[in-house]
């Protein structure tokens, strides 16, 4: 259980972790191997439902894609605030 900023915080940091590690990638348009997150958040008391949180968590990770990858998107529902975070700074969903 975390908050929008917390969601995204321990995502940015799998994406960094990955990142240095810079294992070498073949083909496709990056040189190392990179990862793309998506993160949700709900507020149970706000309506949010599992159904939701995997509906928003799956539309997070397809902006990730959609910025160009290598970067982590999220998306929250509830009244929380979407964070951020990445090698990019593109919208996040709210």
């Amino acid at each position: 259980n975390t908050d929008a900023a917390g969601a995204a915080h321990a995502g940015e940091r799998m994406r960094a972790a990955i990142a240095a590690l810079a294992i070498a990638r073949t083909g496709g348009p990056n040189a190392h191997l990179t990862i793309s997150i998506g993160a949700a958040t709900v507020t149970p008391a706000a309506g949010g439902t599992v159904g939701r949180l995997i509906e928003l968590a799956v539309q997070a990770l397809y902006a990730a894609k959609a910025a160009g990858r290598n970067c982590m998107r999220s998306a929250a529902a509830g009244g929380e605030p979407p964070a951020r975070q990445g090698a990019d700074t593109a919208d996040a969903l709210g």
